[in-house]
């Protein structure tokens, strides 16, 4: 059977056609879902959500105890931390996890953070804890069986505190031209590992180089009453994608000398003016929004739950 060519180029071109067609339908329809249910939760912002159930209440109730166990590290060792993002969110609203969140952010000031990286590294990797960077490279991961998961998140100051909003405005354009050094390095580094002899872009060699440069511009951070701010090197690879950068400042006050708050039962490190911090962070933080969490939590493997139960029964 002989195929005309002009058939076959007809038949290629409707099938692209239909498929980019119905591409834009399904990106129009997640879209409008998105619209309708951040409606609903508006509607129902006094509704109590069902606490999260089965695996997700098991990984739950696994990132509560590592937490646990790692405040212990870093109290011994002098270092700071503090409740961040879903977490703090929770705990302010609640007293304990949102519904469908899966790990346990805390956040270190730059130092602290590094310190930490050191100590914990030394502490959780062994017996199935280990402990990893993630993919942007930025955040540190201390982990036990893959899925139970406490990350840790870098904050720097600034040199100096932000009084006008020309100040404000020269730090957000310059905290976005620290961002997109900071891709163009990490794209860099995939170019290096599939051919070692590529011609690189970018001058930075890490992203020291690039905050110290493009942000600080070369000023010493004022750690008496500088503002604070997140960390460049850690941003989610869809945040980046997405060019959605977390710059917005916080006054140091917000945050120092740190307060404490409920989650879950027990007193943890947060931030002295939560609502200042989530206020920033998230705008109304009194109203659950769908786009609070973007989590997608996989269930455990037999053997995990099997591991992650007798993990819960260790006591301290």
């Amino acid at each position: 059977m002989t195929v005309n060519e002009n058939d076959l180029f007809q038949y290629l071109s409707d099938f692209y056609q239909t498929v980019d067609a119905k591409l834009n339908f399904l990106t129009q329809s997640v879209g409008m879902l998105k619209d309708h249910m951040t409606r609903l939760y508006g509607l129902k912002q006094d509704f109590d959500f069902p606490p999260a159930r089965g695996h997700l209440k098991l990984k739950q109730n696994g990132c509560l105890k590592l937490l646990h166990m790692i405040d212990v590290v870093l109290r011994d060792a002098g270092i700071e931390y503090f409740l961040g993002y879903g977490n703090l969110l929770g705990a302010a609203r609640t007293g304990g996890f949102i519904p469908w969140d899966d790990d346990v952010d805390i956040c270190l000031m730059r130092d602290d953070f590094n310190r930490a990286v050191t100590i914990l590294s030394q502490h959780f990797n062994h017996d199935g804890f280990f402990t990893t960077w993630g993919i942007s490279g930025g955040i540190f991961k201390v982990l036990f069986t893959n899925k139970i998961c406490v990350d840790l998140f870098p904050w720097d100051t600034y040199h100096s505190r932000m009084e006008t909003d020309a100040a404000k405005q020269q730090f957000y354009e310059n905290y976005m031209a620290a961002m997109n050094a900071a891709r163009e390095m990490e794209s860099d580094r995939q170019t290096l590992t599939e051919n070692p002899d590529a011609l690189v872009q970018s001058k930075y060699k890490n992203y020291d180089e690039i905050r110290n440069d493009i942000i600080m511009n070369h000023i010493a951070p004022d750690t008496a009453c500088g503002d604070i701010f997140e960390g460049i090197d850690w941003q989610t690879y869809p945040e980046r994608m997405a060019h959605f950068f977390h710059a917005k400042p916080f006054r140091r006050e917000w945050i120092f000398p740190l307060g404490h708050i409920e989650f879950c039962g027990a007193s943890f490190p947060a931030p002295n003016n939560v609502d200042a911090v989530l206020t920033t962070r998230f705008g109304d933080w009194c109203e659950f929004r769908p786009d609070f969490s973007r989590h997608s939590s996989p269930p455990f493997t037999y053997d995990e739950l099997q591991m992650v139960r007798q993990f819960l029964e260790i006591k301290q």
